[in-house]
């Protein structure tokens, strides 16, 4: 691929970052609390987990830049709680 994902520490936060492989450019994906068990599936999507000092690890998908109904988006893409089809 043209980046990776890594999780890192940022102003009490752990949050999922893509770092673009040909500018070492971060980008963060997602949003407040302590992201972890970052997985990236066939389908384009990323698999995670997220907690906080009130909540414990939920399962979270991100989607696809473009695809509907993301609840938070940050450089294209959305993320939403984990629902089986």
């Amino acid at each position: 691929g043209r980046s990776l994902l890594v999780t890192a520490e940022d102003t009490l936060d752990n949050p999922v970052f893509r770092v673009d492989i040909a500018t070492g450019r971060p980008t963060r994906l997602t949003q407040a609390g302590n992201a972890g068990n970052v997985v990236p599936l066939r389908d384009g999507t990323i698999l995670y987990t997220l907690n906080n000092l009130q909540s414990p690890d939920d399962l979270w998908r991100m989607r696809r830049p473009g695809e509907a109904d993301g609840s938070y988006a940050a450089g294209g893409w959305g993320a939403g709680w984990w629902r089986s089809r």
